[in-house]
């Protein structure tokens, strides 16, 4: 039997969701779409910091950079 497909958003600038309202809306329309993971990538100091902040959730891991 075949594992089921499992989906990882890879590069996602989670930082330009300045609200963390906005940002959780968009973590849920993620799973809602069928990803089970995402990669939070950092840019620069600011974005650095979400992606680690961000990284705290299930299924979340960060890159910096």
């Amino acid at each position: 039997m075949t594992p089921p497909l499992r989906l990882m958003d890879t590069h996602a600038h989670l930082d330009a969701f300045a609200e963390d309202g906005e940002r959780a809306a968009v973590l849920e329309a993620a799973r809602a779409a069928g990803a089970d993971g995402l990669l939070a990538i950092g840019g620069n100091a600011a974005g650095n910091e979400t992606a680690v902040a961000s990284s705290a959730q299930p299924g979340i891991w960060a890159a910096v950079g």
